[in-house]
């Protein structure tokens, strides 16, 4: 019986052990690809030549306004993760924009439907801003023709257990139509963090160390005792 407890006691505290280091998981939306063009992504590309006649690199397995350029407006893409029982930390939303512009309104003087009071193409986790980004306040083929990948940082606690809801809200276009989005591409969205499991209290495998000791002795006593009565 003694041996029983001891294996026990040993089994019980091999399972407190320290917690495995961190992985990192990453998961992308769409796929890197060059905006469906199969190259790899200059730093330039040239927009199509009217951008109302926007083109269309997308196939069946890309997301809604992914691979495509022109007026699609906000962009939003759903991500199941299941986060239980886990630590999350170093988290990052990346993307790969083309053509995002930086209108000449400053933030909150011309609210529309898209601008609002924002300057720059947004990026949001859950409902939460996490940054965002305009290829420069200078106009020409090296500013709106720019190809960029992106990153912010995001607060851990954004992530949920479940539906995660990623969206990008380009500026309103102020040269051709007030009211009206501007033209862009996205090539991919992705996140990435860091997740390890929830450590238990500091103080569990001691007292659960000490409860093992306690139980041994304690039935190390009860043996002798019956062998000094019998």
């Amino acid at each position: 019986m003694q041996r029983l407890l001891l294996t026990t006691c040993a089994a019980l505290l091999a399972g407190l052990a320290p917690a495995a280091a961190s992985t990192m998981v990453t998961v992308m939306i769409g796929d890197d690809d060059c905006f469906g063009l199969n190259i790899a992504c200059p730093d330039f590309i040239a927009e199509p030549a009217e951008a109302d006649q926007p083109f269309d690199n997308s196939t069946a397995s890309d997301p809604a306004n992914q691979d495509v350029f022109g007026v699609i407006g906000r962009s939003s893409f759903e991500v199941m993760l299941d986060l239980t029982d886990q630590r999350i930390s170093d988290v990052t939303l990346s993307a790969r924009i083309w053509g995002a512009e930086l209108a000449s309104f400053p933030p909150g003087t011309h609210p529309g439907p898209f601008g609002d009071a924002f300057a720059g193409t947004r990026f949001i986790v859950n409902g939460v801003d996490v940054g965002t980004y305009a290829a420069s306040t200078d106009f020409g083929p090296q500013t709106i023709d720019r190809v960029e990948t992106v990153s912010f940082d995001v607060l851990a606690g954004t992530l949920v257990t479940g539906i995660n809801t990623i969206t990008v809200i380009p500026e309103e276009d102020f040269i051709d139509a007030i009211g009206l989005p501007e033209t862009y591409a996205l090539d991919f969205v992705e996140l990435s963090y860091h997740t390890a499991p929830i450590p238990l209290p500091g103080g569990l495998p001691l007292g659960l160390g000490a409860l093992c000791l306690l139980g041994w002795v304690g039935r190390a006593r009860l043996s002798q005792g019956q062998s000094a009565g019998s």
